[in-house]
C-alpha cells in the first residue's frame, strides 16, 4: 500500500481528523503517521475518521 500525503488537506479530511494521525508537536502542527512527518492539515489517500 503506497500512501500518498498532500499539504494540505480537505476541510474535517486532514490528518489531524485522522485515526492514524499521532501528534507529536501540537504546537508545531507536525505528528506521525505511517512512519511518516506529516502536518496535521495534510491529508493522504487512507484516510480514516477517528
Amino acid at each position: 500500500m503506497e500512501v500518498k500525503f498532500t499539504p494540505n488537506g480537505e476541510q474535517g479530511k486532514q490528518c489531524r481528523d485522522c485515526k492514524f494521525f499521532e501528534a507529536e508537536n501540537a504546537n508545531a502542527g507536525i505528528g506521525k503517521c505511517f512512519g511518516n512527518d506529516v502536518p496535521s492539515g495534510g491529508s493522504c489517500n487512507n484516510f480514516v475518521p477517528k
